[in-house]
């Protein structure tokens, strides 16, 4: 059996700040370092054979205290990157109302056909996750595999976990800063949810509050 520890990143700064940076490198907050490190207690006693990261450098960040004590490989990949958000990346949500107000309704109201301006789809961020996990995988059989990303592509891909046909995205809800999803992978290539968006340590340290301005 083959074990993935998808962490999502933690709280970043355009999560506290209210705009949108998917593809746009930024730094955690001093919360989200803080969630990090609560993230890297819970799972410091569980045993992980390699690790891949996104190179965005929040991610990085989320998963650098993970693996700090591990002599394990830590492979940093732009195969794990967020969705690009095109016309959208950089600036506030307010901001995306203003000048893009019929993809930021698509984007709430209907995301399965939502692209951003000269960005990706979530169908996009699919296609393109898919295969690098099934790598991921494939290179590592039998072992655990620490995976750390974001949210749209821990979303495609827990839908896929799931057995769910893409068109039922919608009832798969989105990861939480700083959780962690397990999925067990036989040599079938079946698909056991162990965990989803598992943040209960992050709730009990008190680490989940979040003040956009």
């Amino acid at each position: 059996m083959t074990r993935l520890i998808i962490v999502r990143h933690a709280q970043s700064e355009s999560n506290y700040a209210h705009f949108y940076a998917a593809a746009t490198n930024v730094n955690l907050t001093e919360l989200g370092r803080a969630q990090a490190e609560e993230t890297a207690r819970y799972l410091k006693d569980t045993h992980i054979d390699i690790a891949y990261c996104s190179n965005l450098v929040r991610v990085i960040q989320t998963a650098k205290p993970i693996v700090r004590d591990r002599n394990i490989d830590f492979i940093i990949t732009d195969t794990l990157r967020e969705i690009n958000g095109g016309g959208f990346e950089g600036i506030t949500y307010d901001e995306i109302l203003e000048k893009y107000p019929y993809e930021r309704h698509m984007w709430y109201d209907d995301i399965l056909n939502c692209y951003s301006p000269n960005g990706e789809s979530l169908y996009d961020v699919y296609n393109r996750i898919s295969p690098a996990f099934d790598k991921i995988i494939n290179d590592n059989r039998g072992k655990t595999i620490l995976v750390a990303t974001h949210a749209c592509p821990i979303r495609v891909m827990t839908n896929k976990f799931l057995g769910k046909p893409f068109s039922e995205l919608n009832s798969t809800p989105w990861a939480s800063n700083a959780s962690v999803t397990v999925v067990d992978v036989d040599e079938g290539n079946n698909y056991t949810v162990i965990k989803q968006g598992y943040d209960k340590h992050i709730v009990d340290a008190g680490l989940t509050i979040t003040v956009n301005t």
